[in-house]
């Protein structure tokens, strides 16, 4: 930061007040994290102009009524093919406002023999939903994995 003209003085504080003073938005700056896991994303906790106005998760204000609406719509919308379009709209509507900095995301590589079908990746570890996989000729996937 110093590099970049600005300056700084850290204030190590605990966690609950960090919380409090996220909630109220009683801060400057923070450095924190998000995760996720493999169900589909709601966007509305962190997001939502609503939950800016109401002491919620999204701690830096981000949204507008265009974004409410597309985070609902998200919410709403089950089917993936409907549904991945729509994220993509949104994420693009974060990555133009950037309301945050993102350091780093997480980049894993996952390799399945082409034998195998019916493979739904995840975040989640180890990757992939095991007793999903199928032998490309219909035969279930047995217990007995290791890792």
């Amino acid at each position: 930061m110093k590099e970049g003209g600005v300056s700084m003085i850290l204030q190590p504080v605990n966690g609950p007040l960090i919380v409090q003073s996220m909630m109220t938005h009683d801060f400057d700056a923070y450095l924190g994290t998000w995760a996720g896991g493999s169900a589909p994303d709601d966007y509305n906790q962190i997001w939502s102009t609503e939950n800016w106005a109401n002491g919620g998760g999204n701690y830096v204000g981000f949204g507008d009524d265009a974004s409410d609406k597309l985070i609902e719509q998200i919410r709403h919308t089950m089917d993936t093919t409907a549904r991945y379009p729509l994220c993509r709209q949104f994420q693009q509507m974060v990555y133009d406002e950037q309301p945050y900095i993102f350091l780093y995301s997480t980049y894993r590589k996952v390799i399945i023999h082409k034998r195998w079908g019916n493979c739904i990746m995840t975040f989640d570890r180890p990757g992939y939903v095991l007793n999903n996989l199928m032998l490309q000729n219909g035969t279930i996937a047995k217990a007995g994995f290791s890792f």
